[in-house]
């Protein structure tokens, strides 16, 4: 997908499905990272480019956190007939997936 000078994109992203916010109350919720690229046209990935989220301030119900399906450890099966590079590949891919989740930062105010 390419974006145009000045154009977002918007990512929603299932906090309770990365972090155990079960305990509930109130969280900042913020992003930072990298995003790879490739040029247009191309698959080989040229980059990354910097991005920092708005902060979101955010009161958690515990008990309905506690009722959404864990991301990735209870939703990813890979099929039995994938096998050689491909699965290694996937694993990287998965692996790589879990540490960009998990960089997203969050912040529960009474620890401060």
């Amino acid at each position: 997908m390419a974006l145009g000078v000045g154009e977002t994109k918007e990512v929603t992203v299932e906090t309770a499905a990365l972090h155990t916010l079960s305990d509930g109350g109130d969280f900042d919720v913020f992003a930072k990272g990298v995003i790879p690229y490739a040029e247009e046209g191309s698959t080989e990935l040229a980059g990354t480019l910097p991005y920092d989220s708005n902060k979101l301030a955010m009161a958690i119900d515990g008990a309905v956190a506690a009722t959404v399906s864990k991301a990735i450890s209870k939703r990813t099966v890979i099929g039995s007939s994938c096998t050689g590079a491909k699965l290694s590949s996937i694993r990287t891919a998965l692996s790589n997936c879990q540490r960009l989740a998990s960089a997203v930062r969050f912040s529960h105010l009474y620890t401060f």
